[in-house]
C-alpha cells in the first residue's frame, strides 16, 4: 500500500485504538476553539482490513461481509468520543456513501454533488456551504 500511504486507516477493531483517540481528542479538543473537528474517511485503502487475519476474525465474528461495513462502525464510535469533548464532527461523504447513517448535529463534506444527500441530511447553515 506503498502508494497510498496517507490512507490507511486505523484498526477499528481494537479498543486501545478508541482509548488513544479518545486521549488525543480530549487532549486536542481545548486547544482549538472552533466547535467541529473532522475524522477524514476519504479514500480508506480497506485491503490492509482483509489482509490482516485478526480484523479479518473479528468481522466474521460481528456479521460484517464488506471491509467498508467498518467505517460506519468506526465513526459511530468516533461520534461518542466527539460527543464527550464537546466537538461536533465532521467527515467526507466516502463515510455516507459506505453506509454510515450520521447522527444529527454531523457534517458531511461532500465533495461530488450535494444532491446526493438531498432528503438524508439537513441543509447546511450557509456560513458552512462555502
Amino acid at each position: 500500500y506503498s502508494h497510498n500511504i496517507n490512507n490507511i486507516p486505523l484498526n477499528p477493531t481494537l479498543n486501545n485504538t478508541y482509548e488513544v483517540l479518545t486521549k488525543f481528542f480530549g487532549d486536542m479538543a481545548p486547544l482549538f476553539p472552533d466547535r467541529y473537528m473532522h475524522t477524514g474517511g476519504d479514500e480508506v485503502v480497506f485491503g490492509c482490513f482483509t489482509n490482516n487475519p485478526q480484523v479479518s476474525a473479528w468481522m466474521k465474528q460481528m456479521g460484517f461481509t464488506r471491509p467498508q461495513q467498518l467505517l460506519p462502525y468506526f465513526e459511530d464510535k468516533m461520534h461518542k468520543i466527539f460527543t464527550d469533548v464537546g466537538k461536533t464532527q465532521m467527515f467526507w461523504q466516502d463515510v455516507f456513501d459506505s453506509g454510515y447513517v450520521p447522527p444529527n448535529g454531523s457534517i458531511v463534506q461532500v465533495w461530488s454533488n450535494p444532491d446526493d444527500l438531498q432528503g438524508v441530511c439537513l441543509p447546511l447553515p450557509p456560513t458552512l456551504t462555502q
